[in-house]
């Protein structure tokens, strides 16, 4: 966020634009600092990671097996730590000792989280779309930086295990409160925003209501 914001201004002319990037990345190192002194910087100690990562990893797996197990994700985690994988006790060393396998798993991650993307944000992505293709001026920039944070945010959980809605809806706020002032703007000289904004908003709030229970339940692990 910090770089798109340098070469933002920069463009815009600010001469003093690489000090907002240089303060940013030296007050989040400091902010960091402390926990490097506490855990070192070696990833092999990062290891509460793959523990997550391995029910993860399970819970995909398991449903694509030609021969349901009847095993709880639980007993099938330690097999695997006893068995296929006894020697990853970390993230690293799983990548580099079974690549193959981890490419399939960020497979089975991202076609588990996609839908988790619409269930999110439902009919507003309508909106935001339209903010971005018809390059609404004054919030677009704010919109696209906005992508980038999530996206910076949301890769990490999609290495480790899959973007779930809980990911996603910390975002929600700010993204509704930014398409609601495109399409505003862009409502001026194209009426028909307006009632894509309203219309989309409406189907929203209908389909929150339709699986409110279901949320109110599952909040939680969703």
């Amino acid at each position: 966020m910090a770089a798109f914001w340098w070469l933002w201004e920069r463009r815009r002319g600010n001469p003093h634009a690489v000090w907002a990037f240089i303060l940013t990345v030296t007050w989040l190192g400091l902010l960091l600092l402390p926990s490097l002194f506490i855990t070192g910087s070696n990833f092999d100690r990062f290891d509460r990671s793959m523990g997550s990562f391995m029910f993860t990893y399970v819970e995909l797996s398991m449903p694509h097996q030609f021969s349901p197990s009847t095993q709880s994700i639980d007993d099938v985690v330690d097999q695997l730590k006893a068995g296929q994988f006894r020697e990853s006790t970390s993230i690293f060393k799983f990548i580099t000792q079974h690549p193959g396998l981890y490419l399939g798993h960020l497979g089975l991650s991202a076609a588990k989280g996609l839908p988790y993307f619409l269930h999110s944000f439902k009919f507003m992505l309508i909106p935001m779309a339209s903010i971005l293709l018809l390059k609404a001026q004054r919030l677009r920039h704010l919109l696209l930086l906005l992508l980038i944070a999530a996206l910076l945010t949301l890769i990490p959980a999609w290495l480790l295990s899959y973007v779930r809605i809980r990911y996603l809806i910390k975002f929600f706020p700010a993204f509704i409160a930014l398409a609601i002032a495109g399409c505003e703007e862009l409502g001026d000289s194209r009426p028909w925003v307006n009632v894509v904004i309203w219309t989309s908003g409406i189907g929203t709030i209908i389909w929150q209501l339709i699986y409110f229970n279901d949320i109110w339940v599952n909040s939680h692990f969703l």
